[in-house]
């Protein structure tokens, strides 16, 4: 994250928590304490998950936020972040994973992973 992108999330976010009442109430607002809201505000950097929060406090699509924070987030999170703009995409597949996910046994989602990889690899012979 750059010093502009960081103090144009901190400018941004300090607006949602004056909107919001304060840093107690908009913490409680996430789902996360206030001294981790503190620290974002300081412009230290925040996990997936507290941006996932306050995506949903904020009702700010969570891509349009990531682009905001403009954060170098490590392998694991590029993946989540990828899901969640596709989830933010189609929101459907998220309706149908909430079902699916508690009724589907390991075979049925090895089976689904299987399908992902070869249409993937067959994507990049293209």
């Amino acid at each position: 994250m750059t010093d502009t992108e960081r103090e144009e999330f901190v400018n941004w976010l300090e607006e949602q928590v004056q909107r919001e009442g304060g840093v107690r109430a908009a913490a409680a607002k996430v789902g996360v304490s206030h001294g981790t809201l503190l620290r974002g505000l300081q412009g230290e950097p925040l996990s997936l998950t507290t941006l996932e929060g306050i995506s949903q406090w904020t009702g700010v699509d969570l891509v349009r936020l990531l682009r905001l924070y403009g954060a170098q987030i490590n392998e694991e999170q590029r993946v989540e972040s990828a899901l969640a703009r596709v989830l933010d995409q189609y929101p459907q597949l998220r309706k149908t994973l909430e079902v699916a996910l508690d009724d589907l046994d390991d075979e049925a989602l090895a089976e689904i992973i299987r399908y992902i990889e070869f249409r993937a690899q067959e994507r990049h012979r293209t």
